[in-house]
């Protein structure tokens, strides 16, 4: 969240104690930190907190340090201070530094190593993701990515076929690698997507995707990719034509879904509006 820098004020009230403008010094809304201390109540943690130097390196200054201790300690533990070096407008240079409880200071981030193949999260890509794909492709090779986008192909054609009797289609002739069916006819009767995508938990199964595609009304997106075997396939078809059938004769049975998971139905409304982030152990 930014936070409204106050030192030109100080500065014009007490320019003898503050000597520096807005320009060259940073110093912290209260108001703004107060913000931060209720959010970190809600569970939400501070992880990174940067600022700018002007015309000079990007180093941790004993201000910086000052700033953030609170009695000899930090005021954040978990986060990364990221100092920016700023030269005639444009940023020239970047540091990182964390509190090292050993060393009892802020330590800067070891960038260099040149036999690294860097992050792999966060803020510098997905990487890890994408060596995964790569050495599947490399695995497969041509004949095989070919023979698995037809498997998949076949799949996703088959589940469709078996249910179109119990779901609407949402579009008429094959589908691709995914197929997508409507719970509109299940609407009608008080059970929705969502509603069968809970009750196939207690089935054994976990659910596709809900209401996407957004143009296709209670949509149920169905991708069993090319590892799937028939008996599976049949296992799943067999559980949403079950859940069909209930929704005609026995709606409260899927209302009621999942009973067999750790943890029942969720209120999705109150997880919305009132995220909680942060796991507590129950006392």
């Amino acid at each position: 969240m930014p936070c409204r820098n106050m030192q030109n004020e100080l500065h014009a009230k007490d320019p003898a104690r503050h000597p520096r403008d807005a320009r060259t010094a940073y110093y912290i809304d209260p108001a703004d930190l107060i913000a931060i201390g209720r959010r970190e109540v809600q569970g939400f943690r501070v992880l990174t907190i940067y600022h700018s130097h002007i015309d000079t390196g990007a180093y941790f200054s004993p201000t910086d340090k000052r700033n953030a201790l609170v009695n000899g300690e930090p005021a954040y533990p978990d986060a990364t201070y990221v100092v920016l070096s700023v030269v005639e407008g444009r940023m020239v240079e970047a540091a990182a530094f964390r509190w090292d409880p050993g060393a009892a200071d802020f330590v800067a981030f070891d960038w260099k190593r040149p036999q690294s193949i860097g992050k792999l999260q966060a803020f510098w890509g997905n990487f890890g993701m994408l060596v995964r794909a790569y050495t599947y492709i490399r695995t497969m090779g041509p004949d095989g990515l070919r023979s698995v986008s037809e498997n998949a192909v076949l799949n996703a054609n088959y589940i469709l076929k078996r249910l179109e009797g119990d779901y609407d289609r949402s579009a008429p002739g094959p589908c691709m690698h995914e197929c997508v069916l409507s719970a509109r006819r299940q609407k009608k009767l008080g059970v929705t997507a969502m509603d069968i995508a809970k009750r196939l938990l207690d089935l054994g199964f976990y659910a596709p995707s809900t209401y996407f595609p957004l143009i296709v009304e209670e949509a149920l997106m169905i991708e069993p990719t090319e590892t799937e075997s028939k008996e599976t396939l049949d296992a799943f078809c067999e559980a949403m034509i079950r859940i069909a059938r209930e929704a005609e004769t026995n709606p409260q049975a899927i209302h009621s879904a999942p009973v067999t998971t750790p943890v029942r139905r969720l209120d999705q409304t109150k997880a919305a509006r009132e995220p909680n982030l942060k796991w507590s152990p129950r006392p």
